[in-house]
């Protein structure tokens, strides 16, 4: 269903921002070959307020387990929801019921190690799952989607391919949006290295990006398409 005007921004009022963030000590030790310990803790907390801060339309939460993100998420000016389940995808599933229990209805879910990260509103559509994969097309890196739902989450390895298979279990209409920019999370120091492309001859990591929108049903293989019950979407994404 299309939106417009008023109805649009109404819809936006009620979606939230999901950003879960691990203790800043143990986030990014792939990087421990390129940086020492210090600087990765200030790089962790660099990349978390650079997400948090992203998409003013939307409130925004931080999502933990720990006092010590707790705690700085207050300290910061942020909102947290923090439970003491272990594991991201308990973890997320209880802010979610924490959302509906507010009044929200629409939820986007982003990692907070996105060094390119911009305005995720337009990924906010009524009714739809948006998934943008990692550049490798194994894990998720931004779920935006109607709630309450039944949809389950499954972060971890190969999650690209197991939230398509969800969506289809439920028969969620679903986007595919393969962007540059939010599909390169910071792990490893050839990471960085394309940051700094980035930044310097950024026309050599954005291209336009591949999408699929499935209607319902079908299965999906490894590149994240429905080999059946599928049509062609046009989806503008931001930019």
């Amino acid at each position: 269903m299309e939106r417009h005007g008023l109805e649009d921004r109404n819809y936006i009022n009620r979606s939230a921002l999901l950003v879960p963030i691990k203790p800043f000590g143990m986030a990014k030790s792939r990087l421990s070959p390129t940086l020492a310990p210090e600087a990765r803790i200030t790089l962790a907390i660099s990349l978390s307020r650079g997400v948090l801060e992203s998409t003013p339309s939307l409130d925004t939460f931080v999502v933990c387990e720990t006092d010590e993100i707790a705690e700085w998420a207050v300290l910061s000016g942020y909102r947290c929801i923090q439970n003491g389940t272990r594991g991201l995808n308990r973890s997320l599933s209880m802010a979610v019921d924490t959302l509906v229990a507010e009044g929200y209805i629409h939820v986007v879910i982003a990692h907070s190690d996105l060094p390119l990260i911009y305005d995720l509103t337009g990924f906010v559509l009524d009714g739809k799952l948006t998934i943008v994969p990692d550049r490798h097309l194994k894990g998720t890196n931004l779920l935006s989607l109607p709630i309450p739902t039944s949809f389950k989450f499954h972060f971890g390895p190969s999650s690209f391919n197991a939230h398509l298979k969800e969506a289809s279990r439920i028969s969620l209409p679903t986007f595919v949006v393969r962007d540059a920019r939010i599909g390169l999370d910071l792990d490893l120091p050839s990471d960085l290295e394309l940051v700094v492309q980035y930044e310097n001859e950024p026309w050599k990591l954005v291209s336009p990006p591949e999408q699929q929108t499935p209607s319902s049903g079908g299965e999906c293989d490894q590149l994240g398409n429905l080999s059946q019950g599928s049509e062609d979407g046009n989806h503008n994404r931001p930019r």
